[in-house]
């Protein structure tokens, strides 16, 4: 949510100086906005389908795509200029930026990748996870310390406790 809320707030508080300095300030702005909802509409919508889906990696490709854009637009607002009797003072922060947007090309080179694997290999993974779901049910706790064992052990492998054949 703090990518869609925080250029909004900063818009809403410094729209006017904004639009002084940069003159295309308002649409970069609006489209900064739009990213950030959707990268958090995104976000919102990855967590509602299996780990190895290829629903979730198209959610997961857009969020990173979304928020590399998200970056790139924010780092077109980051020149401060100023002027001290003759001479101008100008900072630029587009290279903070630059950085903070190195990770999400990672991210986005992980998401193309997971989306292709699992497009190309999705009968496997859902094996895998119907699997893995039997599996769990070939488990047992044990007596005193609650840990989650297979049911032929005879000893705990935490606390070394003999357990009772069921």
């Amino acid at each position: 949510m703090l990518t869609a809320a925080l250029p909004l707030l900063l818009f809403c508080q410094t729209g006017l100086f904004l639009i002084q300095l940069l003159p295309n300030a308002i649409l970069i702005m609006i489209m900064v906005i739009v990213l950030g909802i959707l990268a958090s509409l995104a976000r919102y919508f990855i967590y509602h389908y299996p780990s190895f889906s290829k629903k979730r990696a198209g959610f997961s490709l857009v969020n990173s795509s979304s928020l590399l854009l998200y970056f790139a637009l924010f780092s077109l607002l980051t020149s401060l200029e100023t002027k001290v009797q003759t001479s101008i003072i100008s900072i630029s922060f587009r290279s903070m930026f630059i950085l903070l947007a190195l990770p999400w090309i990672v991210f986005l080179i992980r998401d193309i990748y997971n989306l292709v694997d699992f497009s190309l290999h999705e009968d496997t993974y859902i094996l895998a996870a119907r699997k893995q779901k039997y599996d769990l049910k070939s488990l047992k706790r044990c007596s005193r310390c609650g840990y989650k064992m297979k049911i032929g052990l005879k000893r705990c492998p935490r606390c070394q406790t003999p357990q009772k054949d069921n």
